[in-house]
This record gives C-alpha cells, structure tokens and sequence, in this order.
C-alpha cells in the first residue's frame, strides 16, 4: 500500500510539475510579445476570453501576407505576360510593316518596268512609223524627180526635135 500511495504521490507531483512548466512558458510567451502591436491585443483578448466559448479568429498573418505577395507574383507575372505579347505583336507588326513594304517595291519595280517597255515599245513604234514616213517619202520624191526627169526628156527631145526640124 505505502507503495501504491508513493507512486501516486510520485505521479501526482509529475503532474503538477508538467501544469507549472506549462503555465511558466505561456507567462513566459506572454511577456515577449510586444504589447503595443495590435496581433498582441487580439492574441490578449484571446487569452482572457471565457474558455466557455472558445472563438478562434483566424487571423493567421502567413496567409495575409502571402495572399499579398501572391497578388503581386500575380501582378508581375500578368504584367510580364503582356510585356511579352506587346513585344510579340510590335515584332509580328514590323515584319508585316516590312513585307508590304517589300510587295509594294516589288510592285513599283513591276510598273516602273512595264512603263520601261512601253516607252520602249513606244519608241519602237515611232521608229517604225518614221521608217515608214521615210520611205514614203523617198518614193515621193523618187516619183517626182522621175517626174520631173521625164518632163525635162521629154523637152530635151521636143528641142533636139525642133532642131532638127529646123536644121
């Protein structure tokens, strides 16, 4: 029995000496946290709160703050996103920029060329047309100075013929 009694009484003092450190480290905790932040008020209020209740707030300050940094990890990484899609469409923009600028060079080349033939083709044809003035030009006065070379044969003639009428 007195040993049965001096167990519990061993046991009993475990207990209260597991109680004391227990409360030693909430007075402990209580003295550290600073007593003009406003988490120490809520964290007080907690405390000396009826047990009969037991609110928790879940004020967890990790989630807060994370929540915030991820809105900005949102905000950045949204921000990035359209950076790269500004300098995707500037760059998809400048190179339609520069292959209608490339077809319409080609197309001014094309006209300057075909404008090249047609003033060739132009001048070809004013060349055959002068050809063809010429020409009908040298066979008119070929005509006419045959013409003429007749009509002075022919007086030629009509004077031997009249001298040798008279003669």
């Amino acid at each position: 029995m007195k040993k049965i009694k001096k167990k519990i009484k061993i046991t009993h003092l475990k207990i209260k000496k597991f109680y004391d450190k227990k409360k030693n480290k909430k007075t402990l905790k209580s003295k550290n946290i600073n007593q003009n932040s406003l988490i120490s008020k809520i964290i007080r209020f907690q405390i000396n709160f009826n047990p009969e209740f037991k609110f928790k707030f879940n004020f967890s300050l990790e989630n807060y703050i994370k929540g915030f940094f991820d809105k900005i990890e949102n905000f950045i990484s949204h921000y990035k996103t359209l950076r790269k899609d500004e300098k995707r469409r500037l760059k998809l923009e400048q190179i339609e920029k520069e292959r209608k600028d490339k077809i319409e060079k080609q197309k001014q080349n094309q006209k300057e060329e075909e404008l090249k033939i047609k003033l060739k083709e132009q001048s070809l044809k004013e060349d055959i047309k002068l050809v063809k003035e010429r020409s009908k030009d040298i066979k008119l006065f070929l005509r006419k100075e045959q013409a003429i070379l007749r009509i002075e044969q022919a007086e030629k003639q009509k004077q031997f013929l009249q001298k040798l009428k008279l003669d």
